[in-house]
Formats: C-alpha cells, structure tokens, sequence
C-alpha cells in the first residue's frame, strides 16, 4: 500500500482532537515486534497504524507486522516504514512528519511506534516537539498514552555486571559520540512508563529479580512487569500511564535532584521494598579537580547510577555536571553559573529560573556539589570522608 506524505503548513486544515501514540523501545532482540504483533491480534482495537523505524535498508520488522496482521485478519489500517536513520535524532524531522502524514490520511484510533533497537526514547520524545519549517508541532496533535521499554533480563544483567567488572572506570566527555552500551540500556530503561521484562521464563528467576531491582533503581515511575514471549495482556499496553511531569522526570536521579526530597547527611535514604538507597551530596566548596576526578574514578562500592553538578577548581566559574552508568563516567563542563553571568551583566537576579531559587545562596549564588547517588549497600559515611576531602 503507497503511503501519501502531507506537509503541515499555515493553509493546513488542523485535524480535531488529539491522536493516541505509544513509542515502543528496547534494544535489539527483546521481543518488540513479536510483542506488537500479540497486541494487533488480542487488543481488538479497530483503527490502529504503526510506524516502524529500522537504522537499515530493509524493514524485517515492518514486514513481519504486515504478515501477521494479514494472517490474523486484524484491523490493522496500514505499517509505515522509516528506513532514513534512527528517529530518536532531534534533527531528524522524518518521524513527525510520518505521524502527521498518518493522522491526515486515517484518522487512526491509536499510532503504535516501534523505534529501532539503538533509539534513545528520550530523545524520540524531545524530537516530536521541535518545529517544523512553518513553526507547527507534531506534539500539539498527540495524546501520549505510553513509553513502554522492553528489557531482556539475561542480557542486561550480563552487560551490566560485564561493565561493573572492569577494575577501573572509564571517563569520558559529555560531548564524546561514543555510547556504551549500558548507557544506551540504561537511557531506554529511565525514560518510560512501563517496563515489560520479556522472556523472564527463559532466565533464571535470580537473574529477573536482579533485573527488576536495577530497573527500579533507575526508574522510580515506571510499572514492570514480566512478559513470556510477547504475551503480555493488552489492556497492559493500553491502558494510559504517561503523565507530562511523571514520565520525565521518571528518572530517579532527576526527580531528586528537581524535588530536593532526600537528605544529604551520612545515612541517605533508603527504599526498602526494593533495598535500594539514594544519596545526596552537598557542598558550598569547590572541589581540587585532579583530586575529585581519581575519586570518581575509583569504585564507590554499590553505586548504580550518579548524576548531578559539581563545582571545580579547575573552572570555578563554568558549572560541571557528571553522568555515572555502571562502570562509565562522563564528566564536562556545559557552562557558566547563573551566579558568573549576573556578575557579568549577562543576567540579572530577578532572572533566577525557579530551579535554581530553590538552591539560591546570596554570597556563591548556585555554585555548589549537588551529586546524586543511587545504589545497594553503599558505604555513605565513607563517600562523603573522600568526596570531602577533595573540597578547597
């Protein structure tokens, strides 16, 4: 079936009401086509378009959904195929206008987007909201019901425990193009709404429990649940969880940065249905560099994920912010503290985004360490002896 393209401009009738979408991520192999084949099948949903992206040539994927709708006598109106790159690009502005072309030409019920294994859903969201050239917003039109993530147990506690293995931690840019591969599971895991944790029947129920225990560590929002597979209960699929705060800032570590909400003395706090303890460092002193970045390097026992901002030394005057995954550290600075640009004439105090209020100081402004730490069994009281001693 050809597929008519429609461009959104100023002269463009707006369709009325929104459309639902659901953005379906997981890295390669963990079952996303077979699970939305099982969906089309069972879901009896009667106006349903997918959108399947693939970083190749040839769309297996889309194929096999057309096949098994075929065989199934599904309702479903049409597959659209994006075979230009990976749609989580926030340049690429072929996903927005594929789902506008879709509206336009069906009118659908429900649009089920497959990203590609190496998406990044975050930025699959953050890319539906940049203007096109006429200024419209794919978003406007949308009704976000979910960003399901699919996880293989087996293969992200083995890559896991693989990167946490290594005797010393890798320290990269923020602005190094290269990507782990745990930071791309672990990036997939943060941002969604449901976590379906397929071929759980496969692994050893040890393996599944560990998995599930990261994920929670990494993503307080979310809903897990297990999937044998692809058989997971469509109501599951449908039913809406994404919230425009929730989802976000799901991420564990940013929703405690944003919200302020742990304590920051030697005991954190603790998250005993799942065993996990966060932990916030603070400091009003800026860390000696060379001392704060062997400190980080070295292993904090039991630390899953950190992030957050540092004050060095180094650069006093630009505002450092770190990313910890696994065994991975990037650390750089991204720029000048609000407090600098006030000093300068840039800004003016009344200017203070309310974020930064909060954490407002009236001699340093928002210079401060402000690490968040998230783990199991993390030894605080000896964290914050090493990441006090590297304070001048």
């Amino acid at each position: 079936m050809n597929q008519n393209y429609y461009t959104w401009n100023s002269e463009t009738p707006i369709p009325v009401g929104k459309t639902k979408i659901t953005v379906l991520s997981g890295f390669l192999g963990t079952g996303k086509t077979t699970l939305l084949n099982s969906f089309i099948a069972k879901s009896g949903m009667e106006n349903v378009v997918v959108l399947v992206n693939d970083v190749g040539e040839i769309n297996v994927d889309a194929s096999l959904i057309r096949s098994s709708s075929q065989e199934t006598g599904t309702a479903l109106k049409q597959v659209m195929e994006l075979t230009s790159g990976c749609i989580c690009c926030s340049a690429n502005s072929d996903l927005a206008s594929a789902i506008f072309s879709l509206i336009m030409e069906y009118s659908p019920e429900q649009i089920i987007v497959e990203s590609s294994g190496v998406a990044e859903p975050g930025n699959t969201f953050a890319s539906l909201f940049v203007p096109n050239g006429y200024g419209k917003k794919i978003s406007d039109l949308l009704d976000f019901q979910n960003m399901i993530t699919l996880v293989n147990p087996d293969y992200f506690v083995e890559k896991w425990e693989s990167a946490q293995s290594e005797k010393k931690r890798t320290h990269l840019l923020l602005s190094d193009p290269r990507q782990p591969l745990i930071e791309l599971l672990i990036s997939q895991i943060e941002f969604s709404d449901l976590i379906v944790l397929t071929h759980a029947d496969q692994c050893e129920e040890s393996v599944t429990i560990r998995a599930k225990l990261l994920a929670r560590s990494l993503n307080s929002h979310a809903e897990i649940i297990e999937g044998s597979n692809g058989d997971v209960d469509p109501q599951m699929v449908i039913r809406k969880r994404f919230d425009g705060q929730n989802t976000p800032d799901g991420t564990r570590w940013r929703s405690l940065l944003k919200n302020h909400e742990i304590p920051h003395g030697h005991n954190g706090h603790s998250h005993r249905d799942y065993g996990i303890t966060t932990w916030l460092y603070r400091a009003r002193k800026p860390f000696g560099h060379s001392h704060f970045v062997r400190i980080m390097k070295q292993e904090f026992s039991g630390v899953i994920r950190a992030k957050g901002f540092y004050w060095s030394d180094e650069q006093p005057d630009r505002a450092g912010f770190l990313s910890l995954a696994a065994n991975y550290l990037r650390m750089d600075f991204t720029g000048d503290w609000f407090a600098v640009m006030c000093d300068q004439g840039r800004k003016s105090i009344d200017q203070i985004p309310e974020s930064l209020a909060k954490v407002w100081d009236d001699t340093l402004g928002d210079r401060r360490q402000e690490i968040v730490f998230i783990g199991i069994d993390m030894d605080i009281e000896t964290m914050q002896n090493q990441l006090d001693g590297c304070l001048r």
